[in-house]
């Protein structure tokens, strides 16, 4: 793949990410595909199905990232 293919993929309004998290939104119990590799690798790629896209992102999860960057400064994740 080329540099094209991905701006062509990104001017279309891929949105993989969100896709990926409306999939697992949809499960029984999301938190806990969240934390379990296989059953999150199964909404990956079955949000990379439906939408036709031709790689499967995975989860982008704010609230952890946000977590993640506090408690390199010094802030708990309890005060995040």
């Amino acid at each position: 793949m080329n540099r094209q293919f991905y701006l062509d993929l990104a001017a279309c309004g891929m949105r993989m990410p969100i896709g990926t998290y409306l999939v697992m939104r949809e499960e029984r119990e999301p938190e806990k595909v969240r934390n379990d590799g296989g059953a999150l690798g199964r909404v990956i790629e079955r949000a990379a199905l439906r939408w036709g896209a031709p790689l499967a992102v995975p989860l982008i999860d704010l609230r952890s990232e946000k977590i993640n960057l506090l408690a390199r400064a010094g802030i708990p994740g309890s005060e995040a």
